[in-house]
């Protein structure tokens, strides 16, 4: 029941972002489109930007998090777009907003932490070359993420973006993530 309410929550956030900038986003209004109180809001969240982060780390958690482990490379992205992918104007809105521009450094932070994680629980040492590919890799997948919200990509399906991203693997990442 907690997650669908924080789902129709963000639902509510995706509409009213389609109308007017994030920023200009109040509990009030989003609680009002959400058909809840103010007060329930806040019971799941801290605020509009706990919201959104709210939203990746779940859709992370389901999909690319999960890359080397029970994924491959293919279905841990797409199950993390297809997650996100109906919050698109959400996405685009925070992404947008000045207040919310740390997301991008946590999500670095996050994916570099997470291949790590799991290249040690496969037993794979660390080197330098393989964290610079780590690196590189977090970098590229971000840039290419927000080319593709922004709609610089062209009005590409998740399926074949998803594709491009696993096109950009470098292979001692795919190799040592391999089933």
């Amino acid at each position: 029941m907690a997650n669908e309410t924080k789902i129709a929550i963000l639902e509510a956030m995706c509409r009213l972002c389609e109308s007017r900038p994030f920023s200009r986003l109040s509990v009030v209004d989003i609680a009002r489109e959400a058909g809840i109180g103010r007060s329930g809001f806040y019971y799941h969240f801290t605020d509009r930007n706990d919201a959104v982060q709210w939203l990746s780390r779940s859709a992370f958690a389901r999909g690319i998090d999960q890359i080397g482990r029970t994924l491959s490379w293919f279905d841990g992205h797409y199950a993390t777009t297809r997650i996100l992918y109906p919050f698109k104007p959400l996405i685009v809105a925070a992404a947008q907003d000045a207040g919310y521009s740390g997301a991008e450094h946590s999500y670095l932070r996050h994916r570099r932490a997470n291949l790590c994680e799991t290249l040690g629980m496969r037993g794979c040492e660390i080197t330098d070359e393989l964290l610079f590919d780590i690196e590189a890799l977090a970098a590229s997948e971000q840039h290419m993420t927000n080319a593709y919200i922004r709609g610089e990509l062209g009005d590409m399906p998740p399926r074949k973006f998803c594709e491009l991203l696993v096109g950009i693997v470098p292979h001692a990442l795919l190799q040592a993530t391999k089933p």
